[in-house]
């Protein structure tokens, strides 16, 4: 081999010692060290008559292909030589002629860890792992080598041979059983994707099976930056085997930038053994080697790298059983056996500054971050997620996220305005509870049942339940033909009176979700065209059960609900109340009919049914002064007509559960819509003076609420709002006129804006 001297070079190395050499390197010296249809490689063997005399070096190395990877070896005669007294400076010249800056690196691998019998370096890239063309480097060494060895390859080039997939590779889906469990992994074929300078990846061998007790973090030295994770490590691969001569690459994890995990050794038995690699010297044999690739004192590793190794951590350690957070001994790379902790980096057991300082001092995070993740996961987990569903007006659906070793569920629920829970229990993350009060906020939590323990109740979540559907009752369904009430107008005027009782209107399906009555009807079979002229009907409550004598009753509570003209029709003549009834729910009904014409008629004829009771009265007569009402006594009958009445839920309900009702909104949409937010109920709405809104996010203090209109003029401002977890509503002094407004809730939780329209 031909010696070249370069004075060119002294200038740019001042920090040479002195007996250094400087040579330059052309391509034509190269010998070519290439796979068939791998990546382009090439090496430079430099003899010892090169180097004797001198303890360092100066290359200038031009190859005669692009270069994003090269290592260095040395032969020495001494085999014991610590590897921090081997040094390695370089710089490498990009394809737009750019110089990098100087970076330092040492040996890492010691004779006895090769088969070449060699100290070498790790992979050296250069800063961003892109291909460079040229490469300036100052080699330092303790005594003379025998034999000084360069490999540089291109892990960036693709061949026609070279079937690599153009794609990313996809990470495994598998699904793990344990808790923590076992990452969504890259794995070998899928890395190498069938490219030649790591086809051996898929050559199955035996591997060496271990008890590891410890875990080795490593950074890969360089580069700074990357692109792609997958050719770094391609290209780990390439050095460790075809260059060091290992049966595999060294680590047996790696965890790129991006929180890609691959595979690094071959492990046929991956989730339940380990097997020695060769990351670590001696300590191969007990511990495994996890590699951030990339330069961990310039480009700091990333939440996503960090959140993927404190995952694979977390999940090795609850594996073995081991604490996360301890430390036992074990046989060192260069120091012995030593008392290490269990997450330990390359520089506590080795000669190195691996895994550069930044890495280095994350250890404790990623330590305790990975006890963490064990404790979490094999804890009783806490309920969230809790969300009512499938709201009526005496039920809802409960439902959470499933929890952590959860078995079963404790729920209890209980009206907002009550100090006693209901319990209830569930082996699924869903819960449908029944017989609840229309119209009425609901607050409930969740506790989680595990294997002989249980969490906490979950945060308590609020919902409301909708109105209840009016009901119509029919009174009866008798088919007899009758003419004498309350349509009698042979006559010109009448009065009726009919007593229904509580037990009348349970056994025709009544509850008390549905107090006020809206509308009553009779059943006519042959109509009159006669027309009934101040046609009547109040309502009130009654004592009585029955009429005992012809006096009709007075009633209490009356209201005068229907009044109008009108001619009956064949069928259920319907009267709806423009003032309902509020029924008390203990008394009876009494229903009061009267009319008052000035001429006579024919008769409507309705159908009614036979009681065993009297629970009619009525009294028909002919009037000149229309005072048919004013009669205090009449005839009593056993015949009542057939009547439908149309029940709907409380006219004290909530102002947001009545606008609901009016507007037919759907209760659950507006939940899903308001989640952690508000919204204003109805909108657009009609002009008014009053805001209802709704809100679930529930605040510690109160909040400040402001109101204005599409120019920015307040209309309405409280600093002092006391907000309620569900409904809320806002007088104003003023009617609001039609247009765009917009409402501001802050405190110190959150700001909520919501825009509304009145139209």
């Amino acid at each position: 081999m031909k010696k070249f001297l370069s004075l060119s070079l002294i200038s740019l190395f001042t920090t040479i010692l002195t007996a250094q050499k400087e040579l330059i390197i052309n391509q034509n010296q190269f010998e070519d060290n290439s796979i068939k249809g791998g990546v382009p490689s090439s090496r430079i063997l430099l003899g010892q008559e090169l180097l004797s005399g001198t303890n360092s070096v100066a290359l200038k190395l031009t190859p005669n292909h692009s270069f994003s990877c090269f290592g260095i070896g040395w032969q020495n005669s001494n085999v014991n030589l610590a590897l921090d007294l081997f040094q390695v400076r370089y710089r490498s010249r990009n394809s737009f002629g750019e110089w990098t800056k100087w970076y330092d690196m040492g040996a890492e691998v010691k004779p006895n860890e090769t088969p070449t019998e060699m100290f070498w370096t790790d992979a050296i890239f250069t800063n961003d792992a892109s291909s460079h063309k040229e490469l300036e480097i100052i080699i330092k060494y303790p005594e003379t080598p025998t034999s000084l060895k360069i490999v540089m390859f291109d892990g960036n080039a693709r061949t026609e041979e070279d079937d690599l997939p153009k794609m990313k590779p996809t990470q495994s889906e598998e699904k793990s059983t344990t808790c923590p469990g076992f990452p969504s992994m890259i794995t070998r074929s899928q890395w190498c994707g069938g490219a030649a300078s790591c086809s051996q990846v898929n050559t199955t061998y035996t591997p060496t099976y271990i008890d590891a007790t410890h875990v080795v973090i490593h950074h890969g030295a360089s580069p700074d930056t990357y692109t792609s994770g997958q050719t770094v490590v391609q290209s780990y691969y390439n050095y460790h085997v075809n260059t060091l001569g290992w049966t595999d690459i060294g680590y047996n994890y790696l965890v790129d930038k991006n929180g890609n995990f691959f595979q690094g050794r071959y492990n046929p038995n991956i989730t339940t053994s380990d097997v020695r690699g060769a990351h670590a010297g001696v300590s191969n044999s007990t511990s495994i080697g996890v590699n951030f690739p990339g330069n961990a004192d310039i480009t700091l590793a990333t939440t996503a790298q960090l959140d993927k190794v404190k995952h694979l951590l977390a999940w090795w350690f609850d594996f073995k059983g081991l604490d996360p957070l301890s430390s036992a001994s074990f046989q060192t790379q260069n120091f012995g056996i030593q008392t290490k902790s269990r997450i330990c980096g390359h520089r506590d057991i080795g000669q190195t500054a691996c895994p550069g300082n930044d890495l280095y001092a994350r250890l404790p995070n990623i330590r305790t971050s990975a006890n963490q993740i064990i404790t979490d996961c094999n804890a009783c987990g806490i309920p969230t997620g809790l969300v009512a569903s499938s709201i009526t007006h005496n039920s809802a659906t409960l439902n959470w996220t499933t929890a952590n070793n959860a078995v079963s569920y404790t729920i209890q629920y209980k009206p907002t305005n009550s100090s006693t829970w209901t319990t209830t229990n569930s082996t699924t993350n869903s819960k449908i509870i029944s017989g609840l009060n229309a119209s009425t906020s609901y607050e409930f939590k969740v506790m989680s049942s595990c294997s002989g323990n249980t969490s906490s109740y979950s945060s308590v979540k609020t919902f409301s339940t909708l109105a209840p559907p009016q009901v119509t009752l029919t009174m009866n369904s008798g088919t007899t033909a009758y003419s004498g009430h309350p349509y009698a107008s042979s006559n010109m005027d009448e009065l009726s009176q009919y007593i229904i009782t509580k037990n009348d209107l349970v056994a025709a399906g009544w509850t008390s979700q549905t107090p006020v009555l809206k509308s009553i009807a009779f059943q006519v079979s042959t109509n009159s065209s006669t027309v009934l002229n101040s046609f009547t009907i109040k309502v009130s409550h009654t004592s009585s059960n029955a009429y005992t004598n012809s006096s009709f009753l007075a009633g209490t509570t009356s209201v005068s609900t229907y009044t109008g003209t009108v001619t009956t029709t064949n069928g259920w003549n319907t009267y709806t109340f423009p003032t309902t009834f509020n029924y008390n729910q203990t008394m009876n009904l009494l229903i009061t009919v009267s009319f008052n014409n000035s001429a006579v008629g024919t008769n409507s004829i309705v159908k009614s049914t036979i009681l065993a009771d009297y629970k009619a009265l009525f009294r028909v007569a002919n009037l000149a002064s229309s005072a048919i009402a004013l009669n205090s006594t009449g005839t009593r009958s056993y015949y009542r007509p057939n009547m439908r009445l149309v029940f709907g839920p409380s006219t004290n309900l909530s102002a947001t559960a009545k606008i609901m009702q009016e507007e037919e909104l759907n209760f659950e949409k507006i939940v899903e819509i308001a989640e952690n937010n508000l919204v204003v109920i109805p909108n657009p709405m009609r002009v008014s003076n009053r805001i209802n809104f709704y809100t679930n996010t529930i605040h510690t203090t109160k909040s400040e609420i402001i109101i204005f209109d599409n120019l920015g003029r307040i209309i309405y401002s409280n600093n002092n709002f006391e907000l309620n977890p569900s409904e809320n509503e806002i007088e104003l002094e003023n009617e609001l006129v039609r247009g765009n407004y917009f409402i501001r809730i802050q405190n110190e939780d959150s700001v909520l804006n919501e825009k509304f329209i009145v139209e």
